[in-house]
């Protein structure tokens, strides 16, 4: 991308627009999820400052930024579903046909999820596809995966 960008509501709202007209992924900032998580830090003490303070405008303050909070996770959340959804169609053509088309802007933390998708899917398509082509019996290698698993709350809502 070259230039470094802030990250607001509006930069967010606009890289979701962005994304959803696109069929390969758009380019992001190496560093667009430490940002995100800075920004979101940021926006969390403020709305924790006012309100801790007892005035009206304060009262009305809280809640604006409050909401506003509820807004920038709603499109996180999109733009992450939306990237998430690509990256398995991604990891499927790759695993399908060998090659991968419009992948070129995965991050770090993509690219391994983007391997890991490519991976179990390459495994199940040799053990069954490929077994049954041969008049074989299905039977797949099986990896334990270990996944770490924290309870968090979001949005009043124990997230897992």
């Amino acid at each position: 991308m070259g230039e470094e960008i802030a990250i607001t509501f509006q930069t967010l709202y606009d890289l979701l627009m962005r994304e959803k007209q696109r069929e390969e992924l758009l380019e992001l900032e190496p560093s667009f999820f430490q940002d995100v998580v800075q920004y979101l830090q940021e926006k969390v003490k403020v709305w924790e400052k006012v309100k801790q303070d007892n005035d009206l405008f304060s009262i009305g303050e809280s809640e604006k930024i409050e909401s506003e909070i509820k807004s920038i996770r709603k499109v996180l959340r999109d733009l992450y579903e939306r990237r998430e959804k690509k990256i398995i169609e991604f990891a499927l053509n790759r695993s399908r046909v060998g090659q991968v088309m419009g992948a070129a802007h995965l991050l770090d933390e993509e690219k391994h999820f983007f391997n890991a998708m490519v991976d179990v899917l390459d495994r199940y398509r040799r053990g069954t596809l490929m077994r049954l082509l041969r008049m074989e019996m299905p039977n797949v290698e099986e990896h334990k995966i270990v996944v770490e698993l924290s309870a968090r709350k979001i949005d009043g809502e124990t997230q897992i």
